[in-house]
Formats: structure tokens, sequence, C-alpha cells
């Protein structure tokens, strides 16, 4: 099952003024994310 996100208009405002390469890191992490949201790198919260 593959999840989605949708990001608010100031969060893609801050988004779209980063530089290209950290656009890049964020899309990518974000589609990783969406992917497997509880995969390797997911931590319980409280712990």
């Amino acid at each position: 099952m593959r999840y989605s996100l949708e990001f608010t208009k100031s969060a893609l405002k801050e988004l779209q003024s980063l530089d290209r390469k950290m656009q890049l890191r964020v899309a990518a992490r974000t589609s990783e994310l969406c992917a497997d949201p509880f995969g390797a790198g997911a931590r319980k919260s409280g712990d």
C-alpha cells in the first residue's frame, strides 16, 4: 500500500525557497516515506 502526502501552501512556499539540491533531497525522502512510512528509519514515539 502506498501512502500519499500533501503539503500545506506555507510548506510548499518554504520548499520552493530551498536550493535545488535540497528540494531534490526532500522529494526523494518524501517519496521513500510514502512507499514505506514504517521502514528501518522509523521509531516509536515516546521511546
